[in-house]
């Protein structure tokens, strides 16, 4: 992944973590359930954050190995 994607992929991921944030700050709900909608969120967003670097490393691996073989 070039470094514009995946500074696009980072960019997106986090304006959706404030968005989220923002909409259940507003929310109606109890601290608890928004405690708990939170945790949840914050693992998924790290979980796909964790998916786009993996993502990088890897291709940044094939890039060198490429390097190598010429």
């Amino acid at each position: 992944m070039n470094n514009l994607k995946l500074f696009c992929s980072l960019f997106l991921v986090c304006c959706a973590a404030i968005g989220i944030g923002f909409y259940l700050g507003t929310s109606f709900l109890s601290n608890d359930e928004k405690a708990l909608i939170s945790y949840v969120i914050a693992c998924v967003l790290a979980y796909v954050l964790y998916c786009i670097s993996g993502q990088a490393k890897h291709e940044e691996i094939e890039k060198w190995s490429d390097e190598d073989d010429r």
